[in-house]
This record gives structure tokens, sequence and C-alpha cells, in this order.
């Protein structure tokens, strides 16, 4: 079901036989036509007029809720933007789960996409259909769920997992060898302070000098957000096994912002994505 080549084969097959709800009416004249520069996956006839579709095979879920996308794609910015200028574009969203209530763009992970989307809106129909599946776990049918475009701007939380390979002493502490999460929050642009921290040196911001021979930072996890406090996240990674606590204060601009120790790497627990699932999606999940 993460093949998107499938995804387009079972859509093509749905369309053909009239089951999509609110597109039984369009005639296919062409798989993967040729716009520009660009690749479509659908020219059809809508009333006389063709109409380029765009399809996004979605596999993030979370709850009820499905996202798009999983991973920042600029491609798929492009293709938004592409299909505003055929003036007649559809952009389809194809859920891979059965149990969704909503749609929502993922802009914790690639803002560009979501403001992309944003922006084009009105001049791209978008729609998001779930799969249905029978007895036999087949599918036959897709199902609309409604798409939730809110407004957001770029400021929240974000969590860096940085990994120490060798153990060494700091102000009278041994600083273990495993992995360390950075939590840290920002009220101007999340993503901004992401790149700058991971720049050549950047970490020299939040860390003492002696944290920076060994410490690499191997995953940033942004989560935009007006709600969750700081507080929250350290506690939900103290309980999932954090320890060794540590303040920085090493820039004032960084003052409020913490590190945690964990012997084995959280991005293998299926609490800690659970955690980040939630932060991220939760407020949609009813």
């Amino acid at each position: 079901m993460i093949d998107s080549a499938y995804s387009n084969t079972l859509f093509h097959e749905l369309l053909e036989n009239g089951s999509v709800p609110g597109l039984e009416h369009l005639q296919l004249i062409k798989r993967e036509p040729v716009y520009g520069k660009h690749r479509f996956d659908f020219l059809v006839n809508d009333k006389k007029n063709r109409c380029y579709i765009e399809l996004k095979s979605c596999t993030l879920f979370h709850d009820n809720t499905a996202s798009f996308p999983d991973a920042i794609s600029s491609r798929a910015a492009d293709h938004v933007k592409t299909l505003a200028e055929t003036e007649n574009g559809r952009l389809i969203f194809l859920v891979l789960h059965s149990d969704i209530k909503c749609f929502v763009p993922n802009f914790h992970t690639d803002f560009n996409f979501y403001e992309t989307l944003k922006k084009y809106r009105d001049k791209i129909e978008i729609l998001a259909y779930k799969v249905c599946y029978d007895k036999n776990l087949k599918i036959q049918e897709l199902v609309p769920v409604p798409v939730v475009i809110p407004e957001v701007k770029p400021r929240g939380i974000f969590i860096l997992i940085l990994c120490n390979k060798r153990e060494f002493i700091f102000s009278k502490k041994i600083i273990k060898h495993g992995y360390y999460v950075y939590c840290g929050q920002s009220a101007d642009n999340i993503f901004r302070t992401i790149s700058v921290l991971k720049r050549k040196n950047g970490l020299r911001l939040i860390l003492p000098e002696e944290f920076l021979t060994d410490m690499k930072i191997i995953s940033d996890l942004p989560v935009i957000t007006d709600v969750i406090p700081l507080k929250n996240v350290k506690e939900k990674l103290m309980a999932g096994g954090g320890s060794g606590l540590i303040v920085l204060k090493t820039n004032p601009d960084y003052k409020d912002n913490i590190i945690i120790y964990f012997k084995n790497n959280p991005l293998e627990q299926s609490w800690f994505w659970d955690m980040i699932l939630e932060y991220r999606f939760g407020i949609y999940s009813g």
C-alpha cells in the first residue's frame, strides 16, 4: 500500500468504473500526460473541458487524521504550483486507511508544501478520499474526507536528537555515551532556528565547547504549535525513560531549553513517535 505506482493503478481502476464519488462523470483521456516540464497522473474530460489530476498517496496517519507529505517534497510543491497554472486541475490525496475523518497538510515537516497548497487552494480543486475494504480486504470503494488547511505560523517547539559517541567529564559530571534529546522553542521561525543549529558550528550556540567533539545531530523534529509548553515535552520524555536533565544557559536566546539523556535511541521507540504524532495531529483527532 505504500507503493505509489499501485495507488495510481487502484485509482485508475476506480475512476474508470465510476467509483470515485463526485468524479463519476469524468472520462479518462490519458495516463501520465505531459504538461510543460511536468508530468501529471491523469488527463480527463470534465464536461468537455480537459482537466489534469495529480494523485498523492497518503500513508501518514494519527488516530483518525491523515496527512501528507511524510518527508520534505519540493516536487510535490512544484506539482501544486504547475497544476494551478493549468487553470483546471485537481489535486487528490488517496488516503490508504479506512478509519480517517479528516486530512491536513503536514506543515510540521514541509512548511513550503503547506504554504504552496494554501496559496493555490482557490485555483485548484483539492480532494481527499479514504479507501474502504470489503470482507476480502479488497478496495472497491472510496469515501470523501474533509480537507482542512488551517492558518498557522512557523513557530512552536522542536526536538533535536543528538548522538554522543564517547563518554567524557563535564563540570564533574559524566556525560555518557548514548543519545541526547534537545528540546527548544521558537516564537519566530522554528525552521530557521533548526537550520541555524544544524549548520557547521551551529551547536556552539546551545552546547558547551566540551560537548562538540563527538556530539552530532541525527534528527530534527519540529512541532508547529501555540499551545504545547516546553515543560510538557520534558515531562513526556522523562516518563519515557529519559534521565540526566540538563538546563542549558550557555546562550541567553536558548536559556529555557533543556537536554535529556537516553541510553537507547528514542527514534527506535514507539512511545516517542506516538508523542510526536500526538503533538502534531492530536488537535485534529476527535
